[in-house]
């Protein structure tokens, strides 16, 4: 596992395409985030309070599922220890995908909300 740079942008935006998910503008992926090379990457979002927001994990479907799962793993914890160095006290993520929900319960994440709508506005 090691940080993300931009040129890994180009990676990350044709695992996102191939995948079928929206592709981030490289301006929106913060400057925190992990990168398991030709496996997955995931970013975790700071606030201003004792939040901080884990977002965009993205996998290279190319790979056999059981590597995806260990680097995914991995690259979960990863995120944990960043956001606890980091000293947040909650970290939120967002999923309506059933793995990913049920992921997120090993790592004894609460699920605090069942159905959400998320929305966005470029200004």
């Amino acid at each position: 596992m090691r940080a993300y740079t931009q040129e890994d942008y180009e990676m990350i935006k044709i695992w996102t395409q191939k995948n079928g998910q929206p592709v981030p503008y490289p301006q929106m992926l913060p400057q925190t985030g992990y990168i398991e090379d030709n496996i997955c990457a995931g970013f975790l979002y700071q606030t201003d309070s004792s939040i901080c927001i884990i977002e965009h994990i993205v996998v290279n479907p190319d790979v056999d599922k059981e590597i995806r799962n260990k680097a995914l793993n991995e690259l979960i914890e990863c995120l944990i220890l960043e956001a606890k160095s980091m000293n947040y006290q909650t970290i939120i993520a967002f999923s309506d995908m059933g793995a990913v929900i049920e992921r997120s319960k090993n790592f004894d994440f609460e699920i605090t909300d069942n159905k959400y709508t998320m929305m966005s506005r470029e200004i």
